[in-house]
């Protein structure tokens, strides 16, 4: 946890267990009924430290730190490969894997689906990343899009010529977004 007062650790084939900062458990717990060798394909903690997401099979799961469940989203047939949490309760960012190549959605902190203007079509796993306010989230791929939390793009940057955005940040005050590509060469 942010604090440090808690640790969480989950295992691909489905257990996850939580402890306090001395050792002392918390949860353990199924990520789903039964067990299979992909079943737990995603973990992350929202930023606070108050839920623990999980990407299960179909579907996104959040749990307080006993186990007890929270949320549901259902991907529609498709694998979680990425999940991000803005801070503040706000938005959750989900990447999946479709028929078409990898997915964006973004969710309310309650589970219903915020429609994104159109824009990230990627090919690949894009690169995902809220700032420290929870105000904005960049999406990343062959272009950088900014969104506001009503799924809005508010800027679209073309980091330059050629390369794949692999890694993406939001500077603490929203002012300026670092890119990496894949080439290594790091754009602001």
């Amino acid at each position: 946890s942010p604090d440090g007062a808690r640790l969480a650790m989950g295992w691909r084939g489905g257990p996850i267990w939580t402890w306090t900062d001395n050792g002392e458990p918390l949860g353990a717990w199924m990520a789903e009924r039964y067990s299979a060798s992909d079943v737990l394909l995603q973990m992350q903690m929202d930023p606070e430290g108050t839920r623990l997401f999980g990407g299960v099979r179909e579907s996104v799961f959040a749990w307080d730190w006993t186990g007890k469940p929270l949320l549901e989203l259902s991907l529609r047939g498709h694998k979680p490969q990425l999940i991000r949490i803005a801070a503040g309760g706000g938005p959750i960012v989900t990447v999946v894997d479709s028929e078409r190549g990898p997915s964006t959605q973004m969710w309310t902190s309650d589970g219903n689906e915020i429609q994104l203007e159109p824009g990230q079509a990627a090919h690949y796993r894009p690169a995902v990343h809220f700032d420290p306010g929870g105000r904005y989230v960049a999406i990343a791929g062959s272009d950088l899009f900014i969104y506001d939390t009503a799924g809005c793009i508010i800027d679209r940057l073309v980091p330059g010529i050629g390369g794949t955005v692999d890694q993406v940040a939001i500077s603490p005050d929203g002012a300026q977004v670092a890119a990496r590509l894949d080439d290594g060469t790091l754009r602001l």
